[in-house]
């Protein structure tokens, strides 16, 4: 290996520890928890949709504090992690199964240029002096990994079942379900029309080119805007009041304000034709 190729192992092992910036403070403390595993590209998306058991169970009781307290906090997230994997198995906790992709890395001898020079060996002339090597992890490729992650209404459910008040970091986490719950009761007063997603689609994604890819995720405010199975005309599933949905589009998407009705009856067509 050359000098210059040692020196960009060198900066390349220390730029997977560097963390990633975010302008949510809630979100940077929430990923500086020890043990917390997360891409890079993660860190720089802000808060997810799901979380693994394992970072659920590490954010909801950080290793912090005194020595009695990280003890305890281990104790606590082995509890938590072994109900929700006991749940998950039982098919009580629901899952959604995701790929992502990992780093493999190796521990290799890499070349400390940084090194004291009184640390570097003697070679027969000045310029054949050498800088101490140091182990680092590198990174030699990538694999894609399955897993399986839980959403915030499922742990929120799963946290109530329990009896167990969420921490600050799974608060700040559920915050954004919140928010669209309480969007969605404000709407419940007005008329809510139960529409299928295809004539959702139909009908507003000329407005909204974006709504199709956000129902097909479906995205977080896309489930708040379901008609519940119960009480959809049907009694299945695949609903979606169509008023909240206007109104979220208009909130994200911009656009003008949801038009009024057209009278398409005949007496209705004739006078549109007279104007």
């Amino acid at each position: 290996m050359t000098d210059r190729t040692d020196r960009a192992a060198m900066r390349g092992a220390l730029e997977l520890k560097r963390p990633s910036a975010s302008a949510d403070v809630a979100w940077n403390k929430a990923v500086r928890t020890p043990w917390v595993k997360l891409t890079a590209e993660e860190r720089a998306a802000g808060w997810p949709d799901a979380f693994t058991p394992e970072n659920l169970a590490r954010l909801q009781h950080p290793y912090e504090g005194t020595d009695p307290e990280k003890k305890r906090a281990r104790r606590d997230q082995a509890a938590l992690l072994d109900a929700l994997r006991t749940n998950i198995e039982d098919g009580t906790l629901p899952t959604v199964e995701r790929t992502r992709t990992e780093n493999e890395m190796e521990r290799r001898a890499v070349t400390n240029w940084n090194a004291p020079r009184s640390t570097w060996a003697r070679g027969l002339f000045c310029n054949d002096d050498r800088p101490p090597t140091v182990i680092q992890p590198i990174k030699v490729g990538e694999r894609t990994v399955t897993c399986h992650v839980i959403e915030r209404a499922a742990f929120r459910d799963f946290l109530a079942a329990q009896g167990i008040e969420p921490s600050e970091h799974i608060r700040a986490w559920l915050r954004p379900l919140e928010q669209a719950e309480a969007r969605q009761k404000e709407a419940e007063p007005a008329s809510l029309t139960p529409m299928k997603r295809a004539a959702i689609i139909k009908r507003l994604g000329r407005r909204f080119e974006a709504l199709a890819s956000a129902l097909d995720r479906p995205e977080l405010w896309a489930k708040a805007c379901r008609v519940p199975e119960g009480a959809s005309p049907d009694g299945k599933r695949g609903w979606y009041y169509l008023e909240s949905i206007e109104a979220e589009c208009c909130a994200r998407y911009g656009g003008p304000s949801p038009a009024a009705a057209v009278d398409m009856s005949p007496a209705g067509q004739l006078r549109a034709i007279g104007k």
